[in-house]
């Protein structure tokens, strides 16, 4: 699972890392696709143990922006495996702290209870096989933090290039 050698890393712009073909992530997503365990979230955790630190905290706050860009708060509310999920949110929170983006560790902070508590009211109105138009009041709740939502996104990625052309070492994997 190698990344760019340091002298790539060092020429990255913004572009390298807010795309899904960031180079950086190659190697994760094939290593991700290897894990075998009860559900995604569980191989997501267990791939952040294998990565190195910031490496692993880019992969959360990429990844939280990656389901955030395919349904919203939605997409986090409807993790499939709730137990795994907080504790993926809850290393995100501390990944956008870590990078010095504390506006965006508060939004989560203010944002995590409202998305539990609609993953809770889903799948309540899922096993009552409720008609569309009763999951809109759930749906605008989480939709009312798009816009500060999307801006936290403007904060954190900066930050972590900054960290990357400063310390390029430090996003190597052992086999780079």
């Amino acid at each position: 699972m190698p990344t760019p050698p340091t002298d790539q890393l060092t020429r990255f712009q913004l572009d390298d890392i807010t795309q899904g073909s960031s180079p950086l992530l190659v190697g994760s997503f094939g290593l991700l696709e290897s894990l075998h365990c009860a559900s995604y979230q569980q191989a997501e955790l267990m791939l952040l143990d294998r990565l190195p630190t910031k490496l692993g905290r880019y992969y959360l706050i990429f990844r939280l922006d990656a389901l955030w860009a395919n349904g919203g708060m939605q997409a986090v509310a409807l993790d499939k495996d709730s137990e795994a999920s907080a504790k993926l949110l809850d290393r995100t929170i501390e990944a956008f702290e870590f990078f010095g983006a504390a506006a965006g560790a508060g939004l989560l902070r203010e944002i995590v209870p409202i998305a539990v508590q609609a993953a809770r009211e889903i799948d309540i109105l899922v096993e009552r096989d409720a008609p569309d138009e009763a999951f809109e009041p759930v749906w605008a709740r989480l939709d009312a933090y798009n816009d500060r939502y999307d801006s936290m996104f403007v904060e954190i990625y900066p930050a972590i290039l900054a960290d990357i052309h400063c310390h390029p070492t430090d996003w190597q994997t052992n086999d780079s």
